[in-house]
């Protein structure tokens, strides 16, 4: 166990030294790796995050740094030096969009909002001049992906999951969807069966504690090998890796994502305890051990994990 870890300790690679740099979010392009992350200043006694910064590498090994390319004040109608929380970002037609996680001040809760540019490095600009998702309880954190038929899907929450189907633009979405836009899947969290048993948690918009299932934060899609994987983050129960045949049904029916079987659900062999909970980094590395691509073989395999 002592050189296994050894062994694992020497293979992480720290992309930055000088600065806290959370909720890292990568994306691949050409033959380069972008990660995004947040900013974290050095001196916060909580979170005090005024930014967001881009790093790139094309061999895992070397990183440059881009700095500081997109901050509050981008955004006119956010909290300004302040609560610039988890994002992501995805190429589409030759732009690219970052979504954010901004405090709406009009609402004094987050929302989420969304920047365009050419390239990663930018420059950066609000797209819309106000939030994309106007400011909610649980409105954060939010990622984006790209369906195999080219719908656009962008999934967000803390203590609940609401996703909307984006339109072609990038920079709206299709208010013809569920309700207005937005699809809550806050009523499926409540299965113990998919999320585990419930417990004591704290509920931040009632200040008290209630009993909830393991669900903590909305998931990380993405649609691999003819199957929808959903990726969500639980607080206290076992990993659970929800999916859908995409030849059956698609995320607009998000309740009919199930957890996997025991029979069907491919054994973890990276962790050493089954019983940890998934994170935002560790989801990259769960949605690809579902199962191997038919046309690679375990050798061939090779998954990067994004620690926050």
């Amino acid at each position: 166990q002592e050189q296994q870890a050894n062994e694992q300790s020497s293979s992480i690679k720290r992309v930055s030294n000088r600065r806290y740099t959370p909720d890292p979010a990568p994306v691949v392009s050409g033959d380069r790796l972008y990660v995004f992350t947040g900013h974290d200043l050095d001196t916060a006694t909580y979170f005090r995050m005024p930014d967001w910064q881009v790093f790139s590498t094309t061999d895992m090994e070397h990183w440059t740094d881009h700095g500081i390319v997109l901050t509050t004040a981008h955004f006119k109608w956010a909290k300004q030096g302040d609560n610039a929380w988890a994002s992501q970002a995805i190429e589409r037609n030759g732009k690219w969009y970052w979504y954010v996680a901004a405090e709406d001040t009009t609402k004094h809760l987050h929302g989420i909002g969304v920047a365009v540019a050419d390239r990663p490095e930018g420059p950066w600009a609000d797209a819309l001049g106000k939030p994309l998702i106007p400011g909610d309880w649980g409105f954060i954190d939010p990622t984006v992906f790209i369906d195999d038929d080219g719908q656009a899907w962008l999934f967000w929450g803390n203590n609940g999951c609401w996703y909307a189907k984006l339109n072609e633009d990038m920079i709206s979405i299709d208010k013809s969807f569920a309700n207005n836009g937005i699809c809550d899947m806050r009523a499926m969290l409540d299965d113990e069966a998919q999320f585990g048993p419930k417990c004591m948690k704290m509920d931040y918009q009632l200040h008290r504690r209630v009993m909830k299932t393991g669900f903590e934060e909305a998931p990380t899609p993405t649609s691999w090998n003819m199957l929808q994987v959903v990726c969500p983050n639980t607080g206290h129960t076992r990993q659970q890796r929800a999916f859908t045949d995409l030849g059956t049904t698609k995320a607009a029916s998000p309740t009919s994502l199930q957890a996997p079987s025991p029979s069907t659900e491919a054994p973890s062999t990276s962790r050493a305890n089954p019983t940890s909970s998934i994170t935002t980094a560790s989801a990259l590395e769960a949605m690809v051990s579902v199962a191997p691509p038919p046309s690679a073989s375990s050798s061939d395999r090779r998954t990067v994990v994004f620690r926050k």
